[in-house]
């Protein structure tokens, strides 16, 4: 999740909204909650992710993690016992 916060706040800066505070005032978020999305604490929802990218002009790859790098194993197939 950090480098979801990490994006974000790098998206942010270079949108031109020079604070946190000003950004979710626009995005109608209280402070501390846009503060925890930079922070790698906490996710947005759909609704917000959206809101965020349609803000700062960019698409939801570029925040998920696996967008940075950060690749998980695959699930195994549903259904596939081990012997």
């Amino acid at each position: 999740m950090k480098a979801f916060g990490s994006r974000l706040k790098q998206a942010r800066i270079k949108a031109e909204y020079p604070s946190a505070q000003q950004f979710a005032a626009v995005l109608g978020l209280e402070p501390h909650t846009y503060r925890k999305y930079e922070r790698g604490e906490s996710e947005p929802n759909l609704e917000t992710l959206t809101r965020l990218c349609e803000l700062l002009d960019i698409t939801p790859n570029y925040l998920l993690p696996i967008a940075a790098g950060e690749k998980k194993a695959p699930p195994a197939p549903r259904g596939s016992a081990a012997a």
